[in-house]
């Protein structure tokens, strides 16, 4: 079971780690993960707000109760608790402490990377494209401070990984597996619950398209296949059942309930972000698209604009690029308003042109678990960009093997300026001014 085990995931980290020679990005990666998680020691005792309110003390919680501590009163954080009890379980050789959390994290993070990278690689992205992944804010500054996030996304990255080595496609083990690996991310963070159906949904809809076989053999064997992906999904079924609820009892205030206005904010933020790509394909945009998204993108703003804030809340949206957004409307209210429609009218032609480059099983599966998950952010009421960590990655790895030089190239330095420049707001002004 190992043996094949190893096979299906097939990660060999030594070749990886040494492969690419002369601009040695793996190793530049590693070099970077260390050098910013010594300077973040030196504010080591301004720990974040949901650090000290609600992810240490659960771990605190899991290292004195064990598992108990799931469905006990003192479970302080709103997702599910695989993190914790992570934390807590390497905790028992040195005890707890929040920097041991940190550490925990940013290893984790750094084998995210790498696997980010064996991704990318496979289908034909340029070396440098890993950087971009790698500074992405929310993935850098999360490596360095004890959040939920990135554990999710280290599950969810290890069940693509599964996949996209399936070579056999009557083999049904790498489907269970990566079953298993899904659950362990929807045990880190409840977002990932629509990952499987994304998954699920693509392949049976794909199955219309193939040639071999009779479709009735090939529905039987999607079904199979799509079976046993759900099957480890008992698991957190369970704990949901317990909680009566997708949170623990005392979060149930994160309940479900549809957004427009989270839409409209997808909308900006991937047009921020996946602004090279609209860059490099400005030929491909025709006339009548650019007239609709922009009549789309004036719509959503006017009538379903989030409102910023520090906060978390219904129709309520934080991060970076709306506090950006907000930055301009100093001057004026209406720089900020025609900034949104911008840059919604981006998002709405970067998914486009994106839908229409779309031509492997991997390009529509994964493209279906991005559309799946921003319908699951919508129908959440308490949401920020930090939460869009698993739709940017995933956008990643569908964006960047279509990036070619010489945006290749300034594109990881753009990503490095906004994750530099987030991580010392954060580590130095936000926190760790005092």
């Amino acid at each position: 079971m190992i043996a094949k085990l190893k096979s299906v995931i097939a990660i060999n980290w030594k070749p990886l780690a040494g492969e690419l020679n002369g601009k040695q990005v793996q190793w530049s990666g590693l070099l970077i993960f260390v050098f910013f998680f010594v300077l973040s020691l030196t504010k080591v005792g301004s720990f974040t707000l949901d650090e000290i309110l609600f992810h240490y003390p659960n771990v605190v919680n899991f290292y004195e109760n064990g598992l108990g501590a799931a469905f006990n009163a003192r479970y302080s954080a709103a997702n599910t608790p695989l993190p914790y009890i992570i934390v807590a379980e390497i905790a028992r050789l040195t005890g707890p402490s929040l920097v041991l959390a940190r550490i925990t994290t940013g290893m984790l993070s750094f084998f995210t990377f790498l696997m980010a990278m064996k991704l990318l690689k496979r289908h034909g992205a340029d070396n440098y494209s890993a950087f971009v992944i790698l500074f992405y804010p929310y993935f850098f500054v999360n490596s360095f401070v004890f959040y939920a996030v990135n554990y999710g996304l280290f599950f969810a990255l290890l069940a693509l990984l599964v996949l996209d080595n399936k070579k056999d496609k009557d083999a049904w083990f790498p489907d269970f597996l990566a079953g298993v690996c899904l659950s362990l991310a929807v045990l880190c963070q409840q977002f990932y619950l629509v990952m499987p159906a994304a998954i699920a949904f693509s392949k049976t809809i794909l199955v219309f398209r193939q040639k071999e076989g009779t479709l009735f053999r090939r529905l039987i064997k999607v079904s199979i296949s799509n079976l046993l992906l759900f099957l480890p999904l008992t698991v957190p079924g369970l704990l949901f059942v317990k909680w009566k609820g997708l949170t623990h009892p005392n979060f149930h205030v994160h309940s479900l309930s549809f957004f427009p206005s989270t839409i409209t904010a997808v909308l900006f933020v991937s047009g921020f972000i996946f602004l090279p790509y609209l860059i490099q394909s400005y030929k491909k945009i025709k006339a009548p698209t650019l007239f609709f998204a922009a009549v789309g993108a004036a719509l959503l703003v006017l009538f379903f604009k989030p409102a910023f804030s520090d906060f978390q809340g219904p129709g309520l949206f934080t991060g970076i690029t709306y506090h950006l957004l907000t930055l301009a409307g100093v001057i004026s209210p209406a720089i900020t308003t025609l900034l949104m429609m911008g840059l919604a009218c981006c998002g709405i032609l970067f998914y486009t042109l994106l839908f229409k480059s779309l031509s492997s099983q991997w390009d529509y599966v994964l493209f279906a678990i991005c559309m799946f998950l921003v319908l699951g952010y919508a129908a959440n009421t308490q949401i920020g960009e930090r939460h869009l960590l698993a739709l940017i990655i995933f956008l990643f790895l569908l964006v960047l093997p279509r990036i070619r030089r010489p945006v290749a190239i300034w594109y990881p330095g753009v990503m490095a300026v906004l994750g530099i420049g987030y991580f010392v707001y954060w580590t130095f002004f936000k926190y760790g001014a005092a």
